[in-house]
């Protein structure tokens, strides 16, 4: 197979929230750059890093820096008194920052002429206490192209490697030349199933048999996740540039789209030192995602393929022994 050489990445990540009584609010930033692992600059300017990346690119500029990053803001709002907590979040990879440009449109020329995709992620929940344990329910979701990087190079696709996963690419060639593919779920970083999905989760925790010696702590969860077609080693799918893209928001908009309906229960149990644990999930997965290459020679990526269904289902037993030291 190809042998790949992927430039050094690094990444910065800062929060910022204020507490109003039961209510937090608060702000998230990260930003990627190239050819170090470490950026003082970066990590320790109070200066949102949007701003940042768009001041240093713009041309003109005495000491102007090629856009060689990647600046993505949160947003977070989180509430809870004895029983109810709530919690809120909005990530913006990026969009339409033009309607800026009336107000910074001298001092930032380039938002006059910004008509970016809109790549945003969101999540939405919260649990309730109560005398038979906890019940909770989440919801969030990522339009497509989000996560990804913002250009690609005709011999290698990670030459700039601005995409928010651990490995820049959707497949290696293991210790016997063949291929594998590597999960998107494991790849991503900070939302697992990445772009162009939606997910639902209900869950619960408790104690089973809390009156007995048989008594356990216990989780489990009803989770239904919709995916859409999704590369994190290829940014623009098909298309060759995001100016060809139309409309400059996707989501789920593929023909065939997966479906999972997952069922997972966890069960604990603590005697002594020792820590027993049992782990059961079972589901079923309507129009799986595979590898594909759409375009030859370019990285492939993840499709919902029709009529691709199967059953989902995984166990997993566990002791473990601990001591004080």
């Amino acid at each position: 197979g190809k042998s790949e050489t992927y430039r050094d990445r690094g990444l910065s990540f800062k929060a910022f929230s204020i507490d109003f009584g039961n209510f937090t609010l608060g702000f998230e930033d990260s930003y990627i750059y190239l050819d170090k692992t470490f950026d003082a600059e970066s990590f320790l300017s109070p200066i949102p890093m949007f701003l940042y990346e768009m001041v240093l690119g713009t041309p003109g500029r005495p000491w102007t820096q090629a856009n060689n990053t990647n600046a993505i803001m949160g947003f977070f709002g989180e509430w809870e008194n004895d029983y109810l907590y709530l919690e809120s979040q909005l990530l913006v990879d990026d969009s339409n920052a033009s309607i800026l440009a009336p107000i910074l449109g001298k001092a930032i020329p380039s938002l006059n002429s910004i008509s970016n995709l809109q790549k945003l992620a969101w999540g939405i929940g919260g649990h309730l206490d109560t005398p038979s344990g906890t019940f909770g329910f989440y919801h969030s979701g990522a339009t497509k192209y989000t996560f990804e990087a913002t250009y690609v190079s005709v011999d290698n696709y990670s030459t700039v490697p601005y995409e928010y996963t651990y490995y820049p690419a959707t497949e290696y060639e293991d210790f016997y030349g063949s291929m594998q593919t590597i999960r998107y779920q494991e790849n991503y970083i900070g939302y697992k199933y990445g772009e162009n999905n939606v997910a639902f989760l209900f869950d619960y925790t408790g104690i089973a048999f809390s009156q007995s010696l048989w008594s356990f702590d216990l989780y489990s969860s009803l989770e239904w996740v919709i995916n859409g077609a999704k590369s994190p080693a290829n940014p623009w799918h098909e298309y060759d540039s995001w100016l060809e893209i139309e409309p400059r928001y996707e989501l789920l908009s593929d023909p065939v789209l997966e479906h999972q309906l997952l069922a997972s229960m966890s069960a604990d149990k603590k005697r002594g030192n020792f820590d027993f644990g049992l782990d059961v999930s079972f589901g079923y997965v309507w129009n799986r995602l595979r590898l594909e290459e759409l375009v030859a020679g370019e990285p492939k990526i993840y499709v919902p393929r029709d009529g691709d269904n199967g059953v989902l289902f995984s166990v997993s037993l566990f002791i473990r022994y601990g001591v004080e030291l």
